[in-house]
């Protein structure tokens, strides 16, 4: 028999049935003289169908017949044994459940007081020893077969649907996608039986003998010879490119013919049963590469175009020059010739041509021409325009002057070029920056004609009523000076050929600029820039959350200043003292109140984030930590990161100055994760202002907490 793993009740039965049968011959076993009387001690209760069944007793040779349950009549002449105190008889397979009457001759029936319990043993016997093809009909040998109800295959496949079925003979079909394994079987119990077989049913999968041809273009077919292939779903190339059955050019069970995908790399095949299992190649292919023959024009030029010659070109799916810069293929492109779109900022070198499946072959150098200079103005005035004259003058990006200035392109051919020249400009060479970078310095100098001042250096920063005390020569060229925003200067200190001193007029535009200088002659200079420092008024109330005054109440460890002294506009936050904690927080609300999430919702790239601050003792260590919600920005010299967030010491102000940054700078992951792209998901999440990594002593006032439309 085949048994493998059986999972019923057939070994409590068996235990049972002994048990069972003393208790039958307790049962009916009648102690009284009986003389002639016919009397029934016990039988066997439970009984293997087509076994034998026992009764004992008195003068049983006076029973005429048996009926088992369901009227299932055995006469006197058919019973195996018959003595006086035995009867043996076989039980019939039409035998089911139930009471038991012996039929006496002369006398009442005997009827069992215990029902008649009938055990059926499921076995198997033989499945098939050889490899069936899926689809195909099997035949299942062992006994009381016609109790299953189910047969389950590998792979989890269910048939309830049988060809055949009898007590010892089960015929299945095979589910198309069933795979190699044991079989279980299962009846009709309410918890079912499952009986497994103990080899396993091998079921036919496809195999590969070859395939023609192993080196190959992508876009061809290959032809794949095996057995059993037309149970082949589908095939898998290298590069994960699956195609399947259905969009095969052909197949039988010895021949598949499929065509390779576009994307399609090195390595083996893997052909895939319905039952998923798949069958792996042992030869790989290898994929077709173009071959590059002529590359014109060598050099190139930047924004033209480069004709290839060669063989398979049509493979090629991306062309990258020199510089990892990206050229375009145009269409009309055949097999042997290709048409490539020089990006114009490719650089000299050798070019990649790529596949889809992931190949690429270089080509030799190709150079990229450069512009060149012939002539040029010999002197000009500030903001005058100059020509120059030469070869490739279109590609030209940028013209730089000797001072660190650049002019701006009124004009450009490919060759000639015309500039302004811009203030600031010193007398000295041209320099030309192709697309591609490329610098091309002239080899004559520009002569600037005007008489202008000539400055030692600039400060970094300034603000309103600061005294600039700048040095060089002929400052006394100096008539007008002008701050951003078209601010004149009206007070002056000393003005001599090596000093010049002024004050930053109030009215200044805050922020980053330049101050512009002009002679008597008209002639004109400029400043490098200079971050003018300062309060910007508040645009629109309705935008400040914190203003301390009448924006509602809050919490923290930071105090309310209200000295006029110091005050901008009222009262004022606090902060001082030491702080000797990783964190620290000062003041914050939540639930929305005062918070304009959504006058401003999704446009947050269209508004910056603003406060004013009053730094009275520098900040070395730390920083400010902004909350709104799940998101943070940080100033101070440990902000979380050096774009637009601070990562820089915090000087004194001297005075109160407005610090503005994108609104889109606050991050989530406190500071380090990504962008906020909608104001409304600070939700009912606290904003407000802490410390955080660092100790330090704090003597910083803080107002008008913000937002301002860009």
């Amino acid at each position: 028999m085949m048994f493998k793993n059986i999972k019923l009740n057939y070994a409590y039965s068996l235990v049972l049935l002994a048990l069972m049968a003393l208790w039958s011959a307790c049962e009916e076993k009648d102690d009284n003289k009986l003389g002639d009387e016919v009397a029934l001690y016990s039988f066997g209760p439970s009984v293997l169908r087509g076994g034998q069944l026992k009764f004992i007793g008195a003068n049983l040779e006076k029973v005429e017949r048996i009926i088992l349950p369901n009227n299932v009549e055995v006469l006197a002449s058919e019973f195996d044994s018959l003595t006086s105190e035995l009867i043996v008889i076989d039980v019939p397979d039409n035998v089911v459940e139930g009471t038991i009457a012996l039929q006496v001759a002369d006398g009442e029936d005997i009827v069992t007081k215990t029902r008649l319990s009938i055990l059926e043993p499921i076995t198997i016997t033989s499945i098939p020893e050889t490899a069936v093809r899926p689809s195909t009909v099997v035949t299942i040998e062992g006994t009381y077969l016609n109790l299953i109800t189910e047969v389950v295959f590998s792979t989890n496949k269910s048939v309830t649907t049988f060809e055949e079925q009898e007590r010892g003979i089960l015929k299945v079909r095979v589910p198309a996608d069933a795979g190699t394994g044991p079989l279980v079987l299962l009846d009709d119990e309410l918890i079912p039986n499952e009986i497994t077989t103990e080899t396993d049913l091998q079921v036919i999968l496809p195999s590969v003998a070859s395939i023609t041809p192993l080196t190959i273009k992508a876009g061809a077919n290959i032809t794949i010879k095996g057995a059993d292939l037309d149970l082949a779903m589908s095939v898998e190339f290298g590069g994960s490119q699956i195609v399947d059955s259905a969009n095969f050019v052909s197949a039988t069970a010895t021949q598949i013919v499929v065509t390779v995908p576009a994307s399609t790399q090195d390595g083996t095949l893997k052909l895939a049963a319905p039952s998923t299992i798949t069958v792996e190649s042992t030869e790989a292919l290898t994929m077709v590469v173009p071959v590059l023959s002529t590359l014109t024009p060598n050099p190139a030029k930047t924004g033209q175009t480069l004709s290839v010659t060669g063989t398979d070109l049509d493979l090629v799916s991306q062309v990258v020059f020199a510089g990892d810069k990206e050229g375009t293929v145009q269409a009309g492109g055949t097999a042997t010739a290709i048409t490539v779109e020089i990006p114009a900022d490719a650089e000299s070198g050798a070019i990649e041509f790529r596949t889809l499946s992931g190949k690429s072959v270089t080509s030799e150098a190709v150079d990229m021409v450069r512009p060149t200079i012939a002539t040029m103005t010999d002197e000009a005035k500030l903001n005058e325009d100059i020509t120059i004259t030469g070869t490739n003058l279109d590609i030209v990006k940028e013209v730089w002057f000797t001072g660190g200035t650049m002019g701006a392109i009124v004009s450009a051919t490919e060759t000639d070029l015309v500039v302004t020249v811009p203030v600031g400009t010193n007398t000295g060479v041209v320099t030309l920056v192709a697309n591609n970078g490329v610098e091309v310095v002239s080899t004559s100098a520009l002569t600037i004609l005007a008489d202008v001042p000539v400055f030692d250096g600039f400060p970094s920063s300034a603000r309103s009523g600061d005294m600039l005390s700048l040095t060089g020569e002929k400052l006394n060229l100096t008539n007008q000076v002008i701050f951003p925003g078209d601010v004149y200067a009206t007070k002056f200190g000393n003005r001599t050929t090596e000093i010049l001193e002024v004050y930053v007029p109030e009215g200044v535009t805050i922020g980053e600029g330049k101050i512009t200088f002009t002679t008597y002659s008209t002639d004109v200079t400029e400043s490098t820039t200079i971050d003018f420092q300062g309060v910007t008024p508040v645009v629109d109330e309705s935008l400040v959350y914190f203003n301390f005054d009448d924006k509602g109440s809050w919490w923290g460890d930071g105090a309310v200043g209200s000295d006029a002294a110091e005050s901008l506009d009222g009262n004022y936050s606090l902060l001082e003292g030491a702080v000797t904690t990783d964190y620290k927080g000062f003041f914050f609300r939540n639930s929305g109140d005062n918070f304009p999430a959504a006058a401003i919702g999704t446009n947050v790239d269209d508004y910056y984030f603003k406060f004013d601050i009053n730094v009275k003792e520098a900040l070395a260590a730390g920083n400010l930590k902004f909350q709104l919600g799940d998101y943070w920005w940080t100033y101070g010299p440990n902000a979380t990161t050096s774009e637009g967030q601070g990562n820089q010491a915090v000087p004194v102000t001297n005075g109160w100055v407005t610090v503005t940054v994108n609104l889109s700078d606050f991050r989530n992951n406190y500071g380090w994760g990504d962008r906020i792209t909608d104001l409304n998901a600070v939700g009912d999440g606290g904003f407000g202002l802490a410390w955080g990594e660092g100790v330090t002593n704090l003597n910083v006032l803080m107002d008008n907490l913000r937002f301002e439309a860009k």
